[in-house]
């Protein structure tokens, strides 16, 4: 039987029959195979096979690579089509202070690893380490609420808060360009969902005053600094009017803690905020340097997600291992605030050459740098030829992003020299030339 695949293109084959033998990946995009139309529930799956063998061919394929050792300014990868290691320049890290690989934090790992070993469990019912309620104890005080509570990941995290704490006659209001955690954690919740436009404190008015009478609790959910374009939360707009239309505010500050604020307590702090955000979601895999979440927020609110949040509930907590790992990041971004200085410093010269040079870059307002392409085929050739040249930035297709949006994600680090910098620029300005996109 030949599948028929859902047209989500003009370009697709005539009456949408596929042969997958002969399937070009430049005619499609990974949204072509969400519905495949096929009596065999794997036959979606041979399509994307085919595609992505096509694309690996072609060594358009320029994801999951291998890295043999940390996330540093270079990093030796092992590159598939040659089959030999290759030092890249990393821009493709959220490893945005290069602390994973702090001989202070591998130190703090090690220990950790010999006073409690490798495992953990589902805090609730096998316990919970003295490191893990340190870590919670500090992290409150970092985000200014009364308690935490750690999940596995960010992920967990938001999906578990949201599908614990709203309910069918109650009402999520998203930005729209919130992290897809974000969006199951709603579709989990089975509540109302409403979308504002991207960072529109005035379209987000209008829809909490649409929603009076209609649902009974209202949360608003923005992200402190989003992840792809870079740019920061409004907060305090935003904040103003869940105040002022009774809704409570979660803030996910993933990109935002570590290097944002005075302190590097994160976009919070930065807009001022500290202690006023009914919810705070945090991850510890960004500027953190090791894995795992939390949510930040009163006690019974903690309370409550502990007990139904069931990504806590029925799944282990971040290692002591991890806990101590963070801990000790913690305490270098408060005590040695060059990191996040350099950090900014760095960053601003790399975007400030690719504007100059006419880059067209998003709104950017950290570390994160999205230059936009616009054209599935441009991103999949561009990005064959930036690895080869050996810098590591990540091509970010449709669907991730919309079809005329698609882009190169790059993220500055601490750890970059300045001929780091200026190699990449170098690299990037070559292949915008070449593809007359400058």
């Amino acid at each position: 039987m030949v599948p028929r695949i859902k047209k989500t293109k003009v370009d697709l084959p005539k009456e949408g029959l596929i042969d997958w033998a002969s399937l070009q990946c430049e005619d499609y995009t990974l949204a072509d195979f969400v519905e495949v139309y096929s009596t065999d529930l794997f036959e979606k799956a041979r399509g994307v096979s085919a595609f992505v063998r096509d694309y690996y061919e072609k060594r358009y394929y320029t994801y999951c690579r291998i890295l043999m050792g940390p996330a540093k300014n270079r990093s030796l990868i092992f590159d598939r089509f040659t089959q030999q290691p290759k030092e890249m320049i990393m821009m493709g890290s959220n490893n945005f202070l290069g602390l994973s690989y702090h001989p202070e934090v591998i130190k703090a790992g090690q220990q950790a690893l010999e006073k409690y070993g490798s495992g953990t469990g589902s805090y609730l019912l096998n316990g919970c380490f003295d490191v893990q309620r340190q870590l919670e104890e500090k992290l409150a005080d970092m985000k200014g609420t009364e308690a935490c509570i750690l999940f596995s990941s960010g992920y967990a995290a938001n999906m578990g808060t949201i599908s614990a704490l709203v309910r069918r006659h109650d009402v999520a209001i998203n930005d729209r360009l919130n992290h897809a955690s974000i969006i199951d954690g709603c579709q989990l919740a089975r509540c109302g969902v409403e979308i504002f436009r991207h960072n529109d404190v005035q379209n987000l008015e209008e829809i909490l005053q649409g929603s009076k009478g209609k649902y009974d609790g209202k949360l608003v959910i923005v992200e402190g600094v989003y992840s792809m374009a870079g740019d920061l939360s409004p907060l305090p707009q935003i904040l103003s009017l869940a105040k002022k239309h009774h809704a409570r505010l979660m803030v996910d500050d993933a990109y935002g803690t570590g290097i944002f604020g005075a302190n590097g307590h994160g976009s919070i702090e930065h807009h001022g905020l500290k202690g006023k955000i009914d919810i705070v979601m945090a991850t510890f895999n960004k500027a953190l340097g090791s894995v795992g979440g939390c949510i930040c927020a009163s006690k019974h609110v903690v309370t409550y997600i502990r007990f139904f949040a069931r990504s806590s509930f029925f799944s282990a907590s971040p290692s002591p291992v991890n806990c101590a790992v963070v801990l000790k990041a913690i305490d270098i971004i408060e005590r040695e605030p060059e990191w996040r200085e350099r950090l900014w410093k760095n960053r601003d010269y790399f975007v400030r050459a690719l504007r100059s040079l006419g880059f067209h870059l998003g709104d950017t307002g950290s570390p994160i740098v999205s230059w936009i392409i616009g054209d599935d085929d441009a991103l999949r050739k561009m990005s064959k030829e930036i690895h080869e040249e050996g810098l590591y930035i990540s091509p970010i297709p449709y669907p991730a992003v919309p079809r005329d949006q698609v882009l190169f994600r790059m993220t500055v680090m601490a750890t970059h020299t300045r001929q780091d910098l200026d190699e990449a620029i170098e690299t990037l300005q070559k292949t915008a030339k070449k593809f007359k996109l400058i």
